[in-house]
């Protein structure tokens, strides 16, 4: 028998179920009940974490993406002189936003 497959399931004398018995699943490995609940329980949970968590922090990466972009093309099309900024002033607030960016992403 392989490593990966399952052996048929079992009943377990003395421990009453709906049934009168309790079906378990042993891998080939010998692992207890405890971890093979343990490992099912880890699954859905991250199962449950990539269908909710996933689609929010892709949007967020989608909306940092756009916000870059759209700070260079308006700077390209005058909005520096639109807000009156005069040399280096719009490198040293992008470079501050970036590194308050950096900061809040870590977080």
């Amino acid at each position: 028998m392989a490593a990966y497959e399952l052996k048929p399931p079992s009943p377990v004398s003395g421990s009453e179920g709906k049934t009168g018995e309790i079906q378990r699943e042993y891998l080939a490995q010998d692992e207890t009940p405890e971890a093979i609940e343990a490992k099912k329980k880890e699954d859905a949970l991250r199962r449950k974490l990539d269908r909710f968590v996933a689609p929010v922090m892709m949007m967020l990466m989608l909306i940092s993406y756009l916000d870059r972009g759209n700070i260079g093309f308006a700077a390209t099309q005058g909005m520096t002189t639109d807000i009156k900024l005069k040399g280096s002033e719009l490198n040293v607030s992008l470079a501050f936003w970036v590194c308050r960016r950096s900061i809040a992403n870590d977080f």
